[in-house]
């Protein structure tokens, strides 16, 4: 049997008028009683271009075995790639969801279109998941490009790791360290103190730790070490300061973050670190619960990611939180920073909508933190071998970029 995915306006024409004009290219032939993915994912691909979530956009006809005749090709006077349906080559109709079923019968009755049950629904839901989940990867590998991170592209693996019979996580073969942090996520953010600091400074810091602590099966901040006093100093500090710029992530915070991984060998890495531990889950929260996130926030925190952990940190994180943003979030992004590429758009609009500038302006901007952000400062003494786990990379903040906290001891 052939078929095709009719718009809604193109369904209510066809059958309000008895015809209408389309590509002959977007039927599809699917065998009887063969409803096979591949054959119902070709048909939905040729429709028009509609909104994924948007089950009542299309209806699908089903024709007849004669349906060209009725209509010889070029009967439009513009190609043979022009076709003509007419409603009396079709012999049904039926939506793409059950749910759809009755808004159609709305419609329908007053021509006295017949419908059908849906033949196609679970390969639809199947190819909207696919689709779905494809566009957010490609918007994801397209922040990170635009943030110029784009050599550091990152390749995710959700595999999971297992767990020992105490509980605690060891990397399984094959496995990925990030996998199994994706999966503890939502463990982290519901944490007791991850929850009590959500909406300041704190919380990144405190998602760090609940996450080191998870993965060694140990409070890792519970010894009446220096770093667990400092830390704890700093938590206080920064539960007073609303969760704003990239201000927070100083230098000092840097090195007590790097003595913490010191504390748990194979909880972070050079893509997974702290710092950026704390910054996904931030922005996880901001852009599933709201408020959402300011693009000029969101582009400074990455930046100063960089400056910090290095370019594969930074564009590891970017690429996280890219799936969660999106399309249209991140194609703003795009044209605010890459206007060039976009000969139809008023660069200098865009950016002034978003807040946005310049990546080398931004760069520039954020060399230099406010000096009272965190005037007390720590030296935290870090094991050389710290370097070792960052790789940070030559491509960070211009040179003469400040190393150490504003107010920092001397």
């Amino acid at each position: 049997m052939e078929y095709v995915a009719l718009t809604r306006w193109e369904w209510q024409i066809l059958c309000a008028q008895g015809s209408i004009r389309m590509l002959a290219a977007r039927v599809c032939e699917i065998p009887e009683g063969q409803a096979v993915s591949i054959d119902a994912h070709k048909l939905f691909a040729l429709a028009p271009q509609f909104n994924l979530a948007d089950a009542h956009a299309f209806v699908i006809a089903e024709l007849l075995p004669e349906w060209r005749k009725a209509a010889p090709p070029g009967e439009c006077g513009l190609s043979e790639l022009i076709q003509s349906l007419h409603l009396e080559a079709v012999r049904c109709f039926f939506p793409l969801t059950a749910a759809e079923v009755e808004g159609l019968h709305e419609k329908a009755l007053t021509g006295a279109i017949l419908l059908e049950p849906p033949k196609f629904e679970q390969q639809w839901r199947d190819w909207v998941s696919q689709q779905t989940q494809a566009l957010s990867r490609r918007s994801a590998e397209r922040f990170v490009r635009v943030l110029g991170l784009g050599e550091w592209m990152p390749e995710i693996s959700k595999e999971p790791k297992r767990r020992t019979a105490s509980g605690a996580i060891t990397p399984a073969q094959g496995g990925h360290l990030i996998g199994v942090f994706l999966q503890s996520a939502k463990k982290i953010l519901k944490h007791d103190q991850a929850r009590s600091d959500e909406g300041t400074c704190a919380h990144a810091i405190s998602c760090a730790t609940v996450w080191a602590s998870l993965y060694s099966d140990r409070n890792v901040l519970s010894d009446g070490s220096e770093l667990q006093a400092q830390l704890d100093t700093r938590l206080e500090r920064y539960r007073e300061r609303q969760y704003g710029e990239a201000d927070y992530l100083t230098p000092g915070l840097h090195r007590e973050l790097q003595a913490l991984a010191q504390k748990v060998p194979g909880a972070f890495d050079k893509l997974l670190t702290p710092m950026s531990v704390g910054m996904y889950l931030r922005f996880t929260v901001a852009i599933q619960f709201g408020p959402q996130p300011q693009p000029r926030h969101l582009v400074a925190a990455i930046l100063r990611l960089q400056d910090l952990d290095g370019g594969p940190a930074a564009a590891n994180c970017a690429y996280l939180i890219g799936l969660k943003l999106k399309p249209q979030f991140v194609h703003q992004i795009a044209m605010a920073l890459d206007g060039d590429k976009f000969p139809a758009v008023d660069r200098a609009l865009a950016a002034e909508t978003l807040g946005l500038v310049s990546l080398e302006t931004l760069r520039q901007t954020l060399a230099e933190p406010p000096i009272d952000f965190d005037a007390t400062g720590n030296d935290v003494e870090v094991p050389e071998s710290s370097s070792e786990l960052y790789h940070r990379n030559e491509a960070g903040l211009p040179a003469g970029t400040p190393g150490a906290d504003p107010g920092a001891k001397a």
